[in-house]
């Protein structure tokens, strides 16, 4: 087989958005979509919401992976708690990858909130159960010896169940959280003899923070909003990752943003929420180093649909009956 090409195989079954061992579909919104890296911020937002999104990443590269996700979550005011999920499948050259998962969060309201002195001042606890499709079809894939049986009838899918676990402390002014994704770390074989691949799956480790610094605007109501964020990824024999962004909201209708990556990669996302209930958001990936030449850039779009929302959250607005056109 062809080094080179064997090199994308390995890379493709690993299912990474970056050159480095990184397993899990990642996403330039995912602010706007945070419970699918983190379960505890299922209804951090306090909006009962369907989403889907497709993201296509690498385009200069043939048979580049490609990410589509449909999710809903659903607030309750009453019991302080969300749950929800998401489906998600990525497909990567002869590799794909689909995942069902099903999430819980309660929210504990704080002294603070229970009080109401804030409207938010809580620790929340999320929890998630997925199952995992992995296929591969050894007739996609482009080897020296085109007669290896071994390769050629490689049409293997095998099933893996998982589980992940996140906490968040979230106020009105700043959040900080911390998840651990695929907490099964069980090994994905689509061959007996190992001539195919012998993955070990990998526990991940999430760290994300931001803050909300409102612009004020002649002691009027607060339109301008600075909302910097930071996200941490780490996985066993892989760099740390990094990304740093900082975006300007205004009046809860626009925002832009622009984020760099410790792997040298520079994000800009957009969205637009439209009659208080429907948003849509763009985000574009460059890479600055040297392989921006042989990956191309990375694009993603998203579309929210927002049922109801308290406008405790930080980029809705309230959404109710009475106010909904």
């Amino acid at each position: 087989m062809n080094k080179t090409l064997l090199l994308f195989i390995v890379l493709g079954l690993l299912y990474q958005t970056k050159m480095h061992a990184q397993q899990l579909p990642l996403s330039s919104e995912y602010l706007h979509n945070s419970f699918t890296m983190n379960p505890s911020l299922m209804g951090w937002e306090n909006i009962t919401a369907l989403s889907a999104s497709y993201r296509h990443q690498w385009t200069g590269m043939p048979n580049a992976p490609r990410t589509a996700a449909l999710s809903y979550q659903q607030w309750s005011e009453p019991n302080n708690m969300a749950f929800g999920g998401f489906f998600m499948h990525d497909q990567t050259g002869p590799t794909s990858f689909s995942s069902i998962n099903l999430n819980y969060a309660y929210h504990l309201p704080l002294t603070g909130e229970r009080n109401g002195d804030w409207h938010r001042n809580r620790l929340s606890i999320g929890l998630s159960l997925s199952g995992n499709l992995y296929r591969l079809r050894g007739a996609d894939l482009r080897a020296t010896d085109g007669d290896d049986d071994l390769i050629i009838n490689a049409n293997q899918s095998k099933f893996l169940p998982d589980v992940g676990f996140g906490m968040t402390y979230t106020n009105d002014m700043f959040y900080i959280g911390f998840a651990t994704p695929q907490l099964i770390s069980m090994r994905l074989k689509y061959t007996s003899d190992d001539a195919i691949s012998n993955m070990r799956r990998i526990t991940h480790f999430y760290v994300n923070a931001g803050a909300k610094l409102a612009l004020k605007s002649n002691n009027k109501a607060i339109q301008h909003f600075l909302i910097p964020t930071l996200f941490f990824r780490y996985a066993p024999y892989a760099p740390l990752n990094v990304n740093l962004a900082l975006r300007y909201m205004w009046n809860y209708k626009f925002s832009i943003g622009v984020g760099y990556t410790s792997d040298g990669s520079v994000t800009v996302d957009a969205f637009v929420n439209m009659n208080k209930k429907f948003r849509i958001g763009y985000g574009f990936n460059a890479n600055l180093n040297g392989l921006s030449s042989y990956v191309g850039t990375t694009h993603e779009i998203m579309l929210t649909y927002a049922f109801s929302s308290t406008g405790k959250g930080w980029m809705f607005e309230q959404i109710t009956p009475k106010n909904i056109e």
